[in-house]
């Protein structure tokens, strides 16, 4: 009995201990539960940037589900606006109050200033056909040309979280997010460098810049990509940030900036054979015989998704890594008339004139009845050959004769790779990312000598 008793009182004993830890531990939980999450975006010191979403258009037209107002340029209060309408913005014809701001059907109408702004949590902005929700402040603009232009004013890590699932997947490897986050972190830092005072928006929206989708595309994976690299940015060995552009598939080997762009060439941005293999080897791809085996080729290549367990993100790629397209004749003739405006008569035949380091062609002989000309530069190239653009510089030509007269019937386009080549292989950063390679490696594959700082 005596036993059971003490066996009794050691149980009730551990009971009451175990009541007050959970006691103890209750109030704790309940704090922790109620708190929000930790953001790095939330971080007071990182700068803000102006993001054109619409330039020199006729109108505006944005929907507000809450009510807000409407300040001037000077952050003076100009009015209140209700929930629950869709607002227009155009031109007024006053030059005191030059843009004016009413409801669709007209029955609301006022007057705003140059540079007038509103501020709310979800602004959905009519793009084309598309919608598209921002957030923070929508700032509107008369151009010297009297049109409308909306600039969207909020951090850089916020801007960030609708840069990277525009760019890049939100199914690709957390560790090839993080380094898109970076590249674009590092852009978007090299444009808020030059502080003009008469520029009305810091960088563009869309791909030209770099491709911005707002609040309407953001993940859990692409907003902790970025949390995880808040402020850090590419720099070279003097700590300066540097540039970091990117495409989407290199087609086996990057480009070295200034055969793609005018200006220096940066040491950062040097062509490389897109593998970590030191084994593999690349024949010169300047020479013409080098590149047409190239491009007959299925090298190893980080971009390459064969063999590749890759998730179902990345499978859009596989079409670009090696390509071909035919065009009649003619088709190619009308197309490349009318964006060089060349009256050359029948096309005869295309001559890469000069190649960069990754095959890309960066001047290209079109061959007329009438005359011959020359295209400079990568882009103007695959726009003079497409109406849809090229996917890439990266090809080789092969023609078809006419049993008429021996011209060329048809063009036959081999190619390879989407994009001007420079930089980050967002593709191949994902295959890197899947084989074990961290962001660092990722990044300094593609940018070489750079190293990561954080720039706030």
């Amino acid at each position: 009995m005596k036993k059971a008793k003490n066996y009794q009182i050691g149980n009730l004993l551990q009971e009451t201990i175990a009541g007050v830890r959970i006691l103890l531990v209750l109030p704790a939980f309940l704090l922790t539960s109620c708190l929000k999450p930790y953001t790095a975006m939330d971080h007071s010191q990182q700068p803000e940037v102006r993001v054109g979403l619409i330039l020199d258009a006729a109108q505006a037209q944005f929907e507000v589900a809450e009510a807000f107002s409407v300040r001037g340029p000077d952050g003076k209060f100009q009015t209140h606006i209700p929930a629950g309408e869709t607002w227009i913005v155009q031109p007024s014809g006053i030059s005191e109050q030059p843009l004016e701001l009413r409801t669709r059907d007209g029955a609301q109408r006022f007057t705003l200033p140059e540079g007038a702004e509103i501020n709310a949590h979800e602004i959905k902005l009519a793009l084309g056909k598309e919608q598209r929700s921002y957030h923070d402040r929508l700032r509107f603009h008369l151009t010297p040309s009297g049109k409308v232009t909306v600039v969207n004013i909020l951090p850089v890590e916020y801007y960030l979280a609708g840069v990277l699932p525009a760019e890049m997947n939100a199914q690709f490897p957390l560790e090839a997010l993080k380094a898109q986050a970076i590249a674009a972190r590092s852009e978007v830092m090299m444009k808020l460098k030059p502080n003009r005072d008469d520029a009305i928006f810091d960088i563009c929206g869309d791909a030209t810049c770099q491709a911005y989708a707002g609040k309407s595309q953001r993940s859990a994976l692409t907003d902790r990509a970025v949390n995880e690299t808040f402020g850090i940015v590419l720099a070279n060995q003097n700590r300066e940030v540097v540039n970091a552009p990117y495409a989407s598939v290199c087609g086996g080997h990057t480009e070295n900036n200034e055969s793609i762009w005018s200006g220096n060439a940066r040491p950062h941005l040097r062509g490389v054979f897109d593998s970590v293999s030191p084994h593999n080897a690349v024949e010169d791809l300047t020479v013409e015989e080098n590149v047409r085996a190239w491009l007959a080729s299925n090298p190893a290549a980080n971009c390459n998704l064969e063999g590749i367990a890759a998730p179902a993100g990345m499978a859009y790629s596989k079409k670009y890594f090696r390509w071909q397209m035919t065009f009649a004749a003619a088709e190619l003739r009308d197309n490349i008339r009318k964006q060089t405006s060349e009256d050359f008569g029948d096309l005869l035949d295309l001559q890469a004139m000069r190649r960069g380091v990754s095959g890309r062609i960066t001047k290209l002989r079109v061959v007329g009845t009438k005359k011959s000309f020359e295209i400079n530069r990568e882009l103007a190239i695959r726009q003079a050959l497409s109406p849809q653009t090229l996917w890439s510089s990266l090809f080789v030509v092969d023609k078809t004769a006419s049993s008429a007269n021996g011209s060329a019937a048809q063009f036959i386009i081999r190619g390879a790779g989407a994009g001007h080549g420079v930089g980050m292989c967002q593709i191949g950063a994902a295959t890197m990312a899947l084989r074990g390679s961290k962001h660092e490696a990722i990044l300094k594959h593609y940018y070489s000598g750079i190293r990561l700082r954080r720039a706030y």
